[in-house]
């Protein structure tokens, strides 16, 4: 009898022994190899799945009201995650903007980063430009959605933490 079959009929196996029943366990087949595939359709994460998983969030069978409030409630978590982003931007910004004034003691920290934050918003309201160049007909507005849009920001996030964690500007 090999470990397998005794893991399976609940003998009494240690816990190493039950990692190497897991181990000789017969594996169902890999199935077709597409190259360059290798890595993205392996274990949970399979590209086909989440583009048919986003693909149908609004079309999965549901009433309209249900896809509609599918696509409010992707709108308020993208709203959010714009914040966050905002927000994690801001205080990269900040340090990068204003190093050198608090540095030389031209201003102090608490005036510099008041200044950068009236600064920063006042910028924002000022310049559309980014905004009337994007909608001009630059992007495709039929591939990037609200998932791609969340996926973006999250990104961005990630990129804003992982510099601020190790020192980059």
């Amino acid at each position: 009898m090999n470990l397998a079959a005794r893991a399976s009929a609940g003998g009494l196996v240690k816990s190493n022994d039950k990692k190497r029943a897991r181990l000789e366990a017969p594996r169902a087949p890999a199935g077709p190899r597409v190259p360059g595939k290798e890595l993205v359709n392996t274990g949970w994460f399979s590209a086909d799945k989440w583009r048919d998983c986003w693909s149908n969030i609004s079309t999965s069978g549901a009433a309209a009201g249900d896809a509609a409030q599918v696509n409010d409630f992707l709108l308020v978590l993208v709203v959010i995650t714009a914040l966050c982003f905002d927000f994690t931007n801001g205080f990269h910004d900040t340090g990068n903007a204003m190093a050198t004034s608090i540095a030389t003691q031209a201003l102090s920290p608490r005036v510099a980063v008041a200044l950068s934050g009236v600064m920063n918003l006042v910028g924002a309201f000022l310049s559309l430009a980014v905004a009337a160049t994007i909608a001009s007909g630059l992007v495709d507005t039929n591939v990037v959605t609200l998932p791609v849009v969340a996926a973006c920001l999250a990104g961005g996030i990630t990129w804003n933490l992982l510099t601020w964690l190790f020192g980059i500007p």
